[in-house]
């Protein structure tokens, strides 16, 4: 029985290890403090520390029919357009930075009712702010009448209260998607700081270089991980509501009607679908250390059977 409880443990344990919830918390060091109420992680110039940044943007997505059957299925190719790199059609989203930005992180400062507390956002939204864009996620109609995408670049976009936007991170997908149009989908990868080697460019408006600007919990800087060739990896959780198909307001999962005539009757033509996104965003270790960590598992659990049978 013991052996049985073990096993089981273990095996558990490894599972939520590898899963979004060993996601690390940050801080992000702006080189100004900008104000604002709440905790503090770094210094005075910088945020508290965060779990997840919150995100909420358009996407245009160009579906063609690669497999030249005349309708919306598998094998079908898509390029999408995100964020301030949004292409809209049929009228639909903007690339605004009013609509296209990180509005916020998680958790948030909590002033009543007493005690007050939470992480400051070091006035985030009034003199800084992150906007993102993309113009090349590709990927595939998959089985389940989704979309699985494989790649693409993100790029992150540091705002100060000018509005100067300087591309100073790029978010590089390898993964993710969803098994239906219209459901939540998810994107996956690593990161790339834009001068994690040179470490020359200076956020606007502060005096941290972008190689230092967001900051792990144990207070090591992406751009210090990535020059030590550690990967650092992300998670994109997102919500559509609402979406569109070829400019018409959709709810619900496409209909037979819709799979139909999406082409318009054309083999081989082209379908737009649009979208409005909110979700999260958060960073996760190499998966390197996660198998690490894995197997010192796995070893306490063979030393535990080890000690069961020994009893």
């Amino acid at each position: 029985m013991k052996k049985t409880l073990c096993h089981v443990a273990c095996c558990t344990a490894l599972t939520l290890c590898m899963s979004n919830a060993n996601a690390f918390q940050f801080y992000l060091e702006n080189g100004a403090d900008y104000g604002g109420t709440g905790d503090q992680a770094g210094s005075s110039q910088s945020t508290g520390l965060f779990d997840e940044m919150r995100d909420a943007y358009w996407s245009t997505t160009v579906v063609t029919d690669a497999n030249n059957d005349g309708i919306f299925s598998a094998g079908d190719t898509t390029t999408t357009t995100l964020g301030r790199y949004n292409v809209p059609q049929f009228l639909v989203g903007n690339a605004d930075a009013g609509e296209n930005q990180i509005t916020g992180f998680l958790p948030t400062y909590v002033a009543l009712p007493p005690p007050a507390h939470g992480p400051s956002d070091n006035n985030y939204g009034a003199n800084w702010l992150l906007t993102f864009g993309s113009s090349n996620l590709t990927g595939t109609v998959n089985a389940f009448g989704g979309i699985s995408y494989s790649s693409g670049t993100i790029e992150m976009l540091y705002s100060n209260a000018e509005h100067n936007e300087v591309h100073f991170m790029d978010l590089i997908v390898t993964g993710g998607g969803n098994n239906g149009i219209g459901q939540s989908l998810n994107l996956n990868g690593y990161l790339d700081i834009v001068d994690a080697v040179a470490g020359t460019e200076v956020v606007t408006g502060g005096g941290t270089t972008f190689n230092d600007l967001l900051v792990k919990d144990n207070g090591t800087t992406f751009g210090d991980d990535l020059d030590a060739a550690n990967a650092v990896q992300f998670h994109a959780d997102q919500n559509t509501d609402p979406y569109y198909l070829n400019g018409a307001f959709k709810s619900g999962a496409l209909t037979l009607a819709d799979i139909v005539g999406f082409y318009g009757g054309q083999q081989g033509g082209t379908g737009v679908l649009s979208g409005k996104h909110n979700g999260s965003l958060s960073f996760v270790p190499e998966p390197a250390t996660l198998a690490l960590l894995g197997l010192g598992l796995f070893g306490l659990g063979a030393t535990a059977r080890r000690n069961s049978k020994q009893a």
